[in-house]
């Protein structure tokens, strides 16, 4: 639900309704009135639809006493992600309301470049871009100076610098997945790595942080899984329900928690 359109609709309302109490009394009637017949209603288990909270909220506009300015971030994490155009529209229904103020953040797909194509935009990527930069240049210099074998970054080579835009260009804004990024190649440096590895490594590594933290983390755990002999695990995380390969054929087991397999693959790590 939090991360619905309905989800996001409730957390608006709710917040603009908790920044009225505790207000004078006339607040009270402002509650009671945005609330109409909720707030007369002794149904404790109805359901709270879409056109209830919009109604809801078209009467927060109209409270000319009232003006609203709402942050919205991570427009993107919005599930399932074939809603996103709808919950663009809502977004776009919510900035027409009067005495309201939206100001969200997302990133640049292109279902939300098409809807939001005619409002004020400003792009992170782009005044950070040099920050991003700067960062790469300097913690990729600092292990080729541990190293003391190589001066591609010291001497800013062409492939060195075409590197470090490449990963500035490719974090699109985003400063952890430039972080783990750089991490990585930091850690192959150390290994004796040079530019033109890094540059495949670059090409290599998940675009998104969802798709990097399956690679780190869940594929390690099938492929211990995998090792494990005679067991079978079916494992369900927040990445779906996966089948894991062994004696090559796909199987389930039942009887084998999640919370099991975590536990042996935590422990083997040690």
């Amino acid at each position: 639900m939090q991360k619905s359109v309905e989800g996001l609709l409730r957390s608006v309302l709710h917040s603009i309704l908790i920044g009225l109490l505790g207000c004078e009394r006339s607040k009270l009637d402002v509650i009671k009135y945005i609330c109409g017949s909720r707030w007369r209603s002794t149904t404790t288990n109805c359901t709270w639809n879409r056109k209830d909270l919009k109604d809801m909220l078209t009467r927060v506009g109209s409270v000319s006493t009232m003006k609203n300015f709402i942050l919205i971030d991570a427009l993107d994490e919005c599930e399932p992600q074939d809603r996103l155009s709808d919950l663009a529209d809502e977004i776009l229904w919510m900035s027409q309301l009067p005495n309201v103020k939206l100001c969200v953040s997302c990133r640049p797909w292109d279902v939300f470049a098409r809807r939001f194509d005619a409002v004020m935009l400003l792009r992170l990527e782009e005044l950070t871009y040099g920050d991003m930069e700067n960062y790469i240049e300097a913690r990729l210099t600092v292990v080729e100076e541990e190293r003391d074998w190589n001066s591609d970054f010291r001497n800013r080579t062409r492939a060195a610098r075409r590197l470090v835009r490449d990963v500035a260009r490719s974090s699109e804004g985003v400063f952890l997945w430039t972080e783990l990024v750089v991490t990585a190649m930091c850690c192959e440096m150390r290994k004796g790595s040079r530019v033109e590895q890094l540059s495949q490594m670059m090409s290599d590594f998940p675009a998104d942080l969802d798709a990097y933290f399956h690679q780190l983390v869940f594929n390690r755990i099938l492929k211990f899984s995998a090792e494990c002999q005679g067991h079978c695990y079916c494992v369900e995380t927040c990445f779906g329900h996966s089948r894991i390969k062994t004696d090559e054929r796909y199987c389930f087991s039942s009887g084998t928690s999640v919370r099991g397999l975590l536990r042996e693959f935590l422990a083997s790590e040690q």
